[in-house]
């Protein structure tokens, strides 16, 4: 017998700019409450800036996470890795779970032109209100509040700067 290679390579982006999704398995929940939010949050920061990249943008919903990263191919794999399989561990433990918790590899798609950058952002920043969850600009657990003037966890520097602004960002959206 022959070994089949199942699994697809991740495309390369020049820019080292990715769309980042992770799934709960089955679509399950991934977040329970605001502490389990919040680690995934300062996972996310330690390990995308402990591998020299930066988080552009981010969503975090109830069974998906929606990631915009700057960083190489090979840093995203083992950052996203690194951060999936620790949540994953601690969400078990503090949930009283067993069994796997995000479906399968995460998915990348690299980011290549600006016009999609900008695309990507709104995308990210626009899904709660796709999931019927309220307005971007109220929600919590994403970057659209940093990008409108409390920085916290992403890098807004790149998108304020091609969209003039504050007010420029808030238009766009």
């Amino acid at each position: 017998w022959t070994m089949v290679r199942t699994s697809r390579s991740r495309r390369e982006s020049e820019a080292e700019i990715y769309h980042v999704v992770s799934r709960g398995v089955g679509r399950q929940l991934i977040f329970e409450d605001d502490d389990d939010r919040q680690y995934y949050l300062d996972l996310l920061q330690r390990e995308v800036g402990g591998h020299g990249g930066s988080i552009l943008a981010w969503c975090l919903m109830g069974n998906h996470t929606h990631l915009l990263l700057k960083m190489g191919l090979a840093d995203l794999s083992e950052s996203m890795r690194l951060v999936n399989s620790a949540y994953a561990l601690r969400f078990n433990k503090r949930h009283g779970r067993v069994g796997h918790l995000m479906q399968g590899r995460f998915k990348s798609e690299p980011v290549n032109t600006d016009e999609y950058l900008l695309t990507v952002i709104r995308y990210i920043h626009q899904n709660p209100e796709k999931a019927g969850i309220g307005a971007a600009a109220s929600y919590p657990w994403s970057s659209y509040r940093e990008y409108a003037g409390e920085p916290a966890v992403a890098d807004t520097s790149l998108v304020l700067e091609m969209l003039g602004g504050v007010s420029g960002f808030k238009r766009f959206h």
